[in-house]
């Protein structure tokens, strides 16, 4: 086709050649934090990428790029790229894409994205986000991302993921979120007395800022104190005046009763060991949901995406105004 832009390499055969090494390596949570970004596979998540400035590379199948579904996805980087976007369009053999694949029956298609700021992602939820979905040591890569698929569709606007969590980046909490990470800014805390974050010092980012260890402004500083761990997340929530929610079996009133009006934090604490008693010393309000059945509990997933929805819906009618009052 006339004007059509064509991917930029031949085609990329060998599972040994050194780009498909460096972008198969992305599967390693070190190699992600080392070099700043991440591997997202499938056409409904790298379709969910095409919005992201962080979107670096588009890798496609040869023998499935003029099919549907990736040929809309191709044409979609060929539009991106011819307005100027510096989006690599790669395509790739069998054995690389059988190199690059999590999944059993892969699907032809992969994009690498570099992490947001976590600076950006730090602002964006602690100074702005009215409603935080919280992770203290959710560790099932499943129940990490089906929580932050329930905190994208019931309106939080910010998810902090703990220590001891699952790495929000893996290829199996991409699956299970199916896109918010496209959707919600995402903050990964390293561990308490660290002194440092989950995301990589110096990594490269959209924004240009910095990593944690390099930055030398009162954000970054901000950001630096945060990433020391979940405890100090939380008291510089409540020093702008967010009141925290935490989960607990026991020790809780009913969420149906909880009626925020300012801005507010959820707590979802570890599928055995629930929420940690530092993360408790903290709470304002402990919650739980009243169960009517023999079961003893629910599942981390299940109960906070009740939870979510339960807080999602009664923000929703109080600022329509249809909570007021109550």
């Amino acid at each position: 086709m006339a004007g059509r832009s064509r991917p930029e390499t031949a085609v990329i055969a060998s599972p040994h050649n050194p780009r498909i090494q460096a972008w198969a390596r992305l599967k390693m949570p070190r190699e992600r934090r080392r070099s700043g970004r991440f591997l997202v596979e499938g056409p409904h998540l790298v379709a969910e990428a095409l919005h992201d400035p962080g979107l670096e590379a588009v890798l496609v199948a040869a023998d499935r790029a003029e099919a549907p579904p990736l040929r809309s996805i191709v044409e979609a980087v060929e539009a991106l790229r011819a307005a100027g976007r510096p989006i690599s369009l790669v395509r790739l053999g069998a054995a690389a894409v059988r190199r690059l694949a999590e999944t059993e029956t892969p699907q032809g298609i992969f994009a690498v994205v570099r992490l947001p700021s976590p600076e950006g992602a730090w602002s964006a939820i602690v100074d702005r986000a009215p409603f935080i979905l919280v992770l203290d040591g959710v560790s099932d890569p499943g129940n990490v991302g089906t929580l932050l698929r329930s905190a994208d569709a019931f309106g939080a606007g910010g998810v902090i993921v703990g220590p001891g969590s699952a790495d929000p980046w893996s290829g199996k909490v991409l699956r299970s979120a199916q896109g918010a990470h496209f959707h919600l800014p995402i903050c990964a805390l390293a561990p308490e007395g660290s002194g440092g974050s989950a995301y990589p010092a110096g990594a490269e980012d959209p924004s240009g800022a910095v990593g944690l260890s390099e930055a030398d402004t009162s954000e970054a500083a901000s950001v630096r104190a945060a990433a020391s761990g979940l405890t100090a997340a939380l008291e510089a929530l409540r020093r702008r005046g967010v009141q925290i929610l935490a989960t607990h079996p026991r020790d809780g009133i009913d969420i149906e009763a909880v009626r925020p009006a300012g801005r507010f934090a959820l707590v979802i604490g570890n599928e055995a060991r629930g929420v940690s008693p530092a993360a408790l010393r903290l709470s304002d309000q402990n919650v739980r949901i009243m169960q009517w059945g023999r079961a003893e509990s629910l599942n981390a997933a299940v109960a906070g995406s009740i939870l979510l929805y339960v807080l999602g819906r009664h923000r929703a009618r109080f600022l329509s105004g249809e909570g007021m009052g109550r």
